[in-house]
């Protein structure tokens, strides 16, 4: 995963990652002990890479009061086996609709 920090530094981070529809999701873990998430309370940018291929799309942070959170954290669960907690947030990450083909 990429983006631009608020100061303008480029961030990669490796994450996992599971894939719904037009979107992409990955979990925050143990969010409250981590920073790079907050960049995506308000809708930003961000590419995800894999295989030498990149996906731009605008990621945003959601939880549990979220209508798309439910949704995500099963999307999640069914790739990784992994449930997903009330206390845990997840970063969506909706692709324009050429880029999900």
């Amino acid at each position: 995963m990429r983006y631009r920090a608020a100061d303008g530094r480029p961030v990669s981070l490796p994450v996992l990652y599971a894939a719904a529809e037009a979107q992409y999701v990955v979990l925050v873990g143990d969010a409250s002990d981590k920073r790079w998430w907050r960049h995506f309370r308000r809708p930003a940018e961000v590419q995800l890479c894999r295989g030498g291929r990149c996906r731009a799309g605008l990621g945003r942070v959601v939880s549990p009061d979220d209508p798309a959170f439910g949704p995500a954290a099963q999307a999640y669960a069914r790739r990784h086996g992994v449930l997903v907690g009330l206390d845990d947030r997840l970063l969506v990450v909706d692709l324009p609709a050429a880029a999900s083909a």
